[in-house]
């Protein structure tokens, strides 16, 4: 293929502007107006979270982790429980930090992959589980954006 050939395959006309442009132009600009997360809202409440709150506390309980873990996750749970307490107090208008929702997640998929829950428990759990990481990968998504913004 010649290279005006190959000029005239990688442009494409713009109907509203009626002007050629770079199909890979055209790509990137569609892309960035689609952009994963923006239009859609996490809804991370402090229902979900005393759930999430829940599942630990029974990971916990049926001994998954082992004594070189229990540390971290004490204070990834603690951290947690001092948040919904400040939610319940202050108007709801506490933040999370980031690194404390994709620790929680963590957490979960750890008790999951060891056998933390029972098979009839396992349509709960994944509802729960379900709910948070779809939020939690808008959260992630928007913080993202945010960062790519910031450096623009």
């Amino acid at each position: 293929m010649s290279e005006l050939e190959n000029d005239v395959d990688n442009k494409v006309t713009d109907k509203k502007t009626n002007k050629k442009t770079d199909k890979k132009s055209k790509k990137e600009e569609s892309t960035k107006m689609s952009t994963p997360g923006r239009t859609k809202k996490s809804n991370i409440g402090s229902h979900l979270l005393e759930n999430v709150k829940q599942l630990i506390d029974l990971s916990i309980s049926r001994g998954v982790f082992q004594p070189t873990e229990i540390t971290d996750v004490g204070n990834v749970y603690n951290e947690l429980s001092d948040k919904l307490k400040s939610l319940m107090t202050n108007d709801g208008n506490q933040d999370f930090n980031l690194q404390l929702l994709i620790n929680l997640r963590k957490i979960i998929d750890v008790s999951v992959s060891r056998g933390a829950y029972k098979g009839v428990e396992l349509s709960s759990i994944g509802k729960v589980y379900d709910e948070y990481n779809g939020n939690l990968n808008i959260l992630i998504d928007d913080f993202q954006f945010n960062e790519k913004v910031k450096t623009i």
